[in-house]
């Protein structure tokens, strides 16, 4: 992870990127070979490492208010897709069915929604 946080003056900034790494998402069959406890089913996913980047900037007018706008996942970085219908022919048959309509595995590390923006307004007592 990298980050830089600061405040000048009243103006303040959050800068983060963190990078997750390769995932095995895995499936529900068993390995066409190999030992069953080690190798991959025909249904098993590979994730990509993925870079994620979050920004937020702030403001602070008066003693106690502070004001801020900010985005997590900044460029709107998904998971790899999951893959679905017909597998390849060495294999057989098809991908689960709710691959086709649930596009991502619920095993990336840092979700499959997207971009997530934000207005947040403070005020101290």
């Amino acid at each position: 992870m990298l980050s830089l946080d600061g405040d000048v003056g009243m103006f303040g900034l959050t800068a983060r990127t963190t990078r997750y790494g390769k995932v095995v998402s895995p499936g529900s069959a068993s390995p066409v070979s190999g030992d069953p406890l080690t190798a991959y089913g025909p249904d098993d996913i590979f994730l990509g490492a993925k870079w994620i980047t979050d920004l937020e900037l702030r403001v602070k007018p008066m003693e106690r208010l502070s004001l801020a706008i900010g985005a997590d996942n900044l460029f709107d970085v998904y998971p790899d897709r999951s893959p679905f219908g017909a597998r390849p022919t060495s294999v057989g048959g098809f991908y689960p069915a709710n691959q086709q309509y649930i596009p991502f595995s619920i095993f990336s590390p840092f979700g499959f929604n997207g971009r997530y923006l934000y207005a947040r307004a403070s005020i101290e007592f």
